[in-house]
């Protein structure tokens, strides 16, 4: 969702490095992943670009949120996700004020 796509190459460096270190992997838009298959990974990065101050990109609004509501849910056990390994990392911009780069 990047708009230069730099989040998309760094997806791709981070599948390639986990394949070559024996972890099955795949670059997946966010908007194509089927959240519910997530307490079943064993292994999650999220790479987005992030806009004014950390928000997520537009159109991914609702998906963020979704997982939040996710982990949160009282209905979804706990459990579901203790398995998971996950990183989240958001690309920032070199334009940021300095008070919101590398935040």
């Amino acid at each position: 969702p990047s708009q230069k796509g730099r989040s998309k190459k760094l997806a791709s460096v981070l599948c390639k490095r986990a394949t070559a270190a024996g972890i099955s992997t795949q670059v997946v838009d966010l908007l194509g992943y089927e959240l519910d298959q997530l307490g079943e990974e064993r292994h999650t990065a999220f790479i987005l670009p992030t806009y004014a101050g950390g928000s997520a990109p537009e159109g991914y609004e609702n998906a963020v949120r979704e997982i939040l509501e996710l982990v949160h849910d009282f209905r979804v056990s706990k459990a579901s996700f203790e398995a998971v390994r996950y990183s989240i990392f958001g690309c920032g911009n070199s334009e940021y004020p300095v008070k919101d780069f590398n935040a």
